[in-house]
């Protein structure tokens, strides 16, 4: 008798323990479904055409057979794409996302860290996505943009974040590009992080501890500074010609044959360059990067401008940036780092740091 009981309680856990497995490979699932679904509306929408079940089914067709084939080895070659044309058009206007509607990709390079975003912060909308949270600002509007999600699906990878990592925010009218200034971990009722400062800014929030098991205490917070806004369709490369041609070199004195805007190496920290930029003036600081100062204002020790990284193709804005406050960004991979270090009457210095 004992012996049958022990095996009927064998089974039933046996068979509790297949059910949670299967709940839990079902939620994974449904993760993985849904980011597939959204990151296929979002490219639809973003090009104007329809969204419907029965064409994104037809797509992950073809999608699979692509595979198959490039498993066998069989790939035709992809089209290329023409460049978009010049269309800067008029200042981003962010359209308000219905409840749940994706509105929006999130990414953040250096940790290979990708998710969509949907409006609303409720279970289902997370168990799917990160989520817009309501009421603040949306990517466009001047404010604080707060994006939520689950610290053990699509913000694990937060637990590595750092000082200086981009967060690449793609929506339909254009691609903004934030630097991480700080994080910090805070409690629940903590809501005055998402209040509006003095920039754009990004506010990432998730639960804390990461490997806290059950209903995390607090809240991990990642803040991150506007650097770059390109709309929808800009060719950046034609409008950056265009930037360089309103904005001739400086002219160099006929007794003095080297330009005014002087490129060296400091001998004392290898991979440093020093620079100095006039105002309206751009220059090449080394191959690939190039520093264009279009305002001074010198008694609020702030600069106005631009930078252009190659071969990224892409320009980070440097808006009211003041003295002696470092611009981190990556090119090709590799860190880099800015410093304006002091501004007089209309010029700029500072130097670019190559090296970490």
């Amino acid at each position: 008798m004992k012996a049958s009981s022990r095996q009927w309680l064998e089974r039933i856990l046996l068979l509790l323990g297949i059910a949670g497995i299967g709940v839990w490979l079902a939620s994974i699932l449904a993760m993985h479904l849904g980011q597939s679904w959204d990151n296929w509306v979002y490219e639809r929408l973003s090009r104007g055409e329809t969204v419907r079940v029965k064409e994104y089914l037809e797509d992950q067709r073809e999608r699979m057979i692509v595979e198959l084939r490039r498993f066998a080895g069989r790939v035709p070659a992809s089209p290329q794409r023409p460049e978009p044309r010049i269309d800067p058009g008029p200042p981003i206007q962010p359209r308000v996302p219905g409840s749940s509607e994706v509105m929006g990709r999130i990414m953040i390079p250096r940790l290979n860290l990708k998710a969509t975003v949907r409006e609303g912060t409720s279970e289902q909308t997370l168990a799917l996505a990160t989520g817009h949270i309501p009421g603040t600002a949306l990517p466009g509007q001047n404010g604080n943009v707060g994006v939520a999600g689950h610290r053990d699906t699509f913000f694990r990878g937060l637990a590595g974040i750092r000082t200086g990592d981009e967060i690449e925010f793609e929506a339909p009218e254009a691609r903004f590009t934030y630097m991480v200034t700080s994080t910090q971990v805070v409690k629940p009722d903590a809501v005055h992080v998402l209040e509006a400062g003095l920039y754009p800014e990004l506010t990432l929030v998730t639960c804390y501890p990461f490997d806290f098991i059950g209903s995390a205490p607090d809240r991990f917070i990642v803040k991150a500074r506007l650097v770059s806004q390109i709309p929808a369709g800009s060719n950046l490369a034609e409008l950056q010609k265009r930037a360089e041609a309103e904005a001739p070199e400086v002219q160099t004195v006929v007794r003095d044959p080297r330009p005014k805007v002087r490129r060296t190496v400091d001998s004392h920290e290898p991979g440093r360059i020093n620079f100095k930029v006039a105002e309206s003036r751009s220059r090449t600081l080394v191959s690939g990067i190039s520093i264009g100062v279009t305002t001074i204002d010198e008694p609020a020790r702030r600069v106005n401008g631009w930078l252009w990284v190659l071969p990224d193709k892409r320009t980070i804005w440097l808006r009211n940036q003041p003295v002696k406050e470092p611009v981190v960004f990556y090119q090709a991979g590799q860190k880099r780092e800015l410093m304006i270090a002091e501004v007089t009457g209309s010029h700029a210095s500072g130097y670019l740091r190559l090296r970490d």
